[in-house]
Order: structure tokens, then sequence, then C-alpha cells
């Protein structure tokens, strides 16, 4: 399984999967109107999907041995919700190493890393984990417990929250008020901001 509306590198995937030396299906969700198909028998095996509803796309992920998130290579970050998604849903995912995706993956043990444009040992590590599926089981599981414990809305909330209150001077740990007409009022165990609705 790839899912992707954007910035997806198509080709290497498709050069990866064609190059297989196992038979497996290769579903492609947003892929429609944006991939030109292999002229192979694998081809057959290539379901392009347009834009599911989220409902529709967490039954796909969760039906998926494995997921592949083949990105090209930019300074700047695209493609974490891809991941993220795959991995709170347990899914071993194969993924390139760019910067946008560092800070989320301990290589070989709550995701796989691969070269960016490097069809060839995508498709090395596709075959090797497709095959293994209990090893793929515990990648998977490592994954999903990364986002339980930290990559998850409330830590980052409280970052985001942690680095407005030092922009803003307040690195004292004792509770601290701030007034902002105009702007909900926002709660966290080091500090508080009282703004007026």
């Amino acid at each position: 399984l790839c899912v992707g509306y954007l910035k997806r590198d198509w080709e290497t995937l498709l050069a990866a999967y064609s190059s297989l030396r196992l038979q497996t299906n290769l579903k492609l969700v947003g892929g429609t109107g944006k991939v030109d198909l292999p002229e192979s028998a694998q081809a057959q095996k290539i379901e392009c999907l347009p834009y599911v509803p989220i409902n529709q796309l967490k039954e796909i992920i969760a039906r998926a041995s494995l997921v592949a998130l083949p990105l090209p290579y930019q300074l700047y970050s695209f493609g974490q919700m891809t991941l993220l998604q795959a991995m709170a849903m347990g899914k071993a995912v194969i993924v390139s190493n760019v910067p946008g995706i560092a800070d989320y993956v301990q290589d070989g043990k709550n995701a796989i890393l691969v070269r960016p444009y490097d069809y060839l040992e995508m498709r090395d590590k596709m075959e090797y984990w497709l095959t293994h599926p209990q090893e793929r089981k515990t990648i998977g599981m490592e994954a999903r417990k990364s986002i339980e414990e930290k990559f998850n809305e409330k830590n980052m909330a409280e970052g985001i929250f942690g680095s407005c209150m030092e922009l803003l001077g307040y690195q004292s740990e004792k509770k601290t008020t701030v007034s902002c007409p105009g702007v909900v009022k926002i709660q966290s165990s080091k500090s508080e901001v009282d703004c007026d609705n």
C-alpha cells in the first residue's frame, strides 16, 4: 500500500514493485491520474484509487500487509501525516530517508528507511518484510508504541505551548497567567494563559 496525494516518488516505487521476485498486489491511494503504470505482468496487480474519505482510508490501511512511503528528497517537511497514520495503526512502513522523516523513525525499530530514489533497495526491503510476517508485526507494534508514547496530539500541543511561552519570555516552572484579548483560554501544568474570547 502507498498513500499520498502530493509529493510521492511513484517512479521509484513502481520500479521496485515491477522488479519484485514475488507476487503481491499494490494499492496506490491518491495515484489516480498521477501514475504511469509499467508495462509488465505485475502492473495487472496494481490498483489506483483517487482521494478516499478518512474512514475508508483507515480500512484500507488496516488491510495492508505493508506500507511504502517513497518520498522525493526535499529539505522541507512533508509525508509525516501518512507515516504517522500508518504507524498509529500498527503497520510496518518502508519510508525514504529524507530530512522531514528523521525525527520520527528509528530504522529497523519502528519503521524501515531506504535511500531516496533507490528502487533496488526498496525492492529488497519490500521482499524481506513481505516474507517475514513476525518481524513485520514486531515493527508495527513498535510503531504504534511510538505514537502512543511520543508522537501524539497531547505531546505536540504541549510542545507548541511550551515554545510559545518561551518566546513570550515565560520560562519559569511556576504557574503563569497571560492576558491576550480575543483568544481562548489555554491551560498547562506549568502555565496558564487567560484570554478573553
